[in-house]
């Protein structure tokens, strides 16, 4: 949306093949709007601190004081997240389908 106004903008999307390839295109003069919430991925964390690291500044959209990514930011905008509604998703399984995704997340360095 941004695009709209005439802004340059480009999303560096975690996951993506060319993620540490966009991170290096970031310079001092750029700015970074970080939106991240509570299951951290490691990769997001990397990137932030990388570059922090080259002195661009990053603005930060999260949830919780405890996020990896504080460190980094020049600033930090809290938000409230809910998780409302996993419990009445998943009926009676609710509780084994947390243990079960947290597995998961935790094998591929998701913070929690």
């Amino acid at each position: 949306m941004l695009r709209y106004l005439g802004l340059q903008v480009q999303e560096l999307l975690p996951g993506a093949c060319d993620y540490y390839d966009r991170l290096m295109t970031v310079r001092p003069d750029d700015l970074v709007i970080t939106i991240c919430f509570s299951r951290y991925t490691a990769q997001i964390a990397e990137g932030a601190a990388f570059l922090h690291a080259h002195d661009v500044p990053i603005v930060l959209m999260t949830d919780l004081e405890p996020s990896p990514l504080y460190a980094y930011a020049a600033c930090t905008l809290q938000c409230e997240a809910s998780a409302e509604g996993l419990g009445s998703m998943r009926g009676a399984d609710a509780a084994e389908h947390a243990r079960e995704l947290e597995r998961v997340l935790l094998d591929r360095g998701v913070f929690l």
